[in-house]
């Protein structure tokens, strides 16, 4: 088995590539990003997506300054990956390789009566999390489709450091896996973070641990001074969302069977950032909806929670190589604390875990699946009010509870002045992100039916089926 890599790149921040610095800059970078892929012998297809025509196009701008970015990156993005001797394994993606796409997508939301954008953007404008990888589920269908079972598409974020010995893991994981390997049943599974020999609860988690930091580091490791809150807190998530040391992680090289694709998109078109939304979220409301009932029928029996990582599968993140600065902790506690929050909430939404079934939106997911109407935005706003509040006050009292644990400031000052001002705000970006997912899910089939037309003699697809 073969494995194909699915990531996009980004400029880096401040970067707009007007002049040869900027671009010699640039270009250093992604050749640092790209060369460890030299030693990947097992990986013989690399996907680079470059979002900003994209964006740009579906969300109604003027494309003008998009589309000039967008052909600059890729001239950068070019010579970057001939200099690292990759030309012949890396194939970009534009907004040109994307038109014929598009096109088709367009026609089918035009008969169902739904614009595009609002099922392939956030709000019908915005690119979050999960928005880039509508595009690798569009690679995903075709090649599961058309190309066969002996390669695996694995998704790494590009600030991950890539590493051969977790890729060839990951594929070997795959391949040896004894569950989901029919065309019937699921996957979705990736590495982790923990590849430090000591924690490093700044950088070894999916959950960031900011808020708890001090100016300057860039590890949070036993010893510092903060080390044992942040190691409470980051248990205590489990109890109320993802568990840390199990979960799917969506850079981490996440891979998932063809089956899985094909039953539930991306949520591509959530209105606003959503921790969890393109891993955890996706792998529960599979688990929620029964996808993963078949390993209760090993012998012995497995929980449906196995199987969600590739322990020998590591790789390393740096996210702060400068340190950490005080923006970013004020950042992680206006910014980055309220996404967790709705990704809580989305969770326990999922997957009762009171009654340990699945959720009250895991009803309405199911019946959309099975051919019931998408119901209205206030109908399910209705339906999700009383859970969601739940949460929101279990989540306000735990984090402002100074008996409890958390002498945190962001995490009490965020629970204690914050949070009760924006839980009506939050309840209803939960329920417009779902209502979202609802409408791209009804329409999801068609898509898929579509790309078993599209065949690898189409001369405006073959990127799709390099080999």
């Amino acid at each position: 088995m073969k494995g194909v890599i699915f990531t996009n790149f980004r400029m880096h921040p401040g970067n707009n590539l007007i002049g040869p610095a900027q671009r010699a800059f640039q270009q250093l970078q992604w050749q640092e990003r790209i060369r460890p892929y030299r030693s990947c012998n097992n990986v013989y297809l690399i996907y680079i997506f470059i979002i900003e025509g994209y964006k740009a196009l579906l969300s109604g701008e003027i494309p003008f300054e998009s589309l000039t970015t967008e052909r600059a990156m890729r001239e950068v993005l070019e010579t970057a990956v001939r200099m690292e001797g990759l030309e012949d394994r890396v194939q970009i993606v534009g907004i040109d390789e994307l038109i014929p796409t598009l096109t088709y997508l367009q026609q089918i939301a035009h008969l169902s009566g739904l614009p595009l954008n609002n099922l392939l953007l956030g709000a019908g404008k915005t690119a979050y999390y999960d928005s880039p990888k509508m595009v690798e589920a569009f690679i995903r269908l075709a090649r599961g489709l058309h190309v066969g079972p002996e390669e695996v598409i694995i998704r790494m974020d590009e600030d991950v450091a890539l590493n051969p010995r977790g890729i060839d893991a990951l594929i070997k994981y795959y391949d040896d896996h004894p569950h989901g390997a029919n065309s019937i049943e699921y996957r979705f599974l990736s590495g982790d973070y923990r590849c430090h020999d000591s924690e490093d609860l700044l950088n070894d988690y999916a959950v960031r641990t900011t808020h708890f930091a001090r100016i300057g580091i860039r590890e949070l490791r036993k010893g510092d001074p903060n080390y044992n809150e942040a190691k409470l807190w980051l248990d205590s998530i489990a109890d109320i969302g993802a568990d840390p040391y199990n979960q799917t992680i969506s850079g981490a090289g996440l891979m998932m069977s063809p089956k899985s694709i094909m039953t539930l998109p991306p949520f591509a078109n959530a209105g606003s950032p959503i921790i969890w939304i393109d891993d955890h979220l996706k792998r529960l409301l599979h688990e929620a909806l029964g996808h993963f009932n078949y390993l209760k029928d090993n012998k012995p029996p497995l929980n449906i929670s196995s199987y969600r990582y590739c322990k020998g599968a590591s790789f390393e993140q740096d996210r702060y190589p400068n340190g950490v600065q005080q923006k970013d902790i004020v950042w992680a506690g206006n910014d980055y604390l309220p996404r967790l929050v709705r990704g809580i909430v989305m969770d326990n939404l999922i997957w009762d875990r009171a009654s340990s079934c699945a959720g009250v939106y895991t009803g309405y997911v199911d019946n959309v699946i099975n051919g019931s109407p998408v119901p209205g935005k206030n109908t399910l706003r209705t339906a999700l009010q009383p859970e969601s509040m739940r949460v929101l006050d279990t989540i306000e009292k735990d984090w402002k509870d100074k008996k409890r644990i958390y002498n945190n400031k962001p995490l009490r000052v965020y629970a204690k002045t914050l949070l009760p001002k924006q839980k009506a705000k939050l309840i209803d970006e939960v329920a417009d992100a779902f209502h979202s997912y609802l409408q791209l899910l009804k329409i999801w089939p068609t898509f898929v039916v579509l790309w078993q037309q599209i065949l690898p003699s189409d001369p405006s697809n073959r990127w799709l089926y390099r080999t």
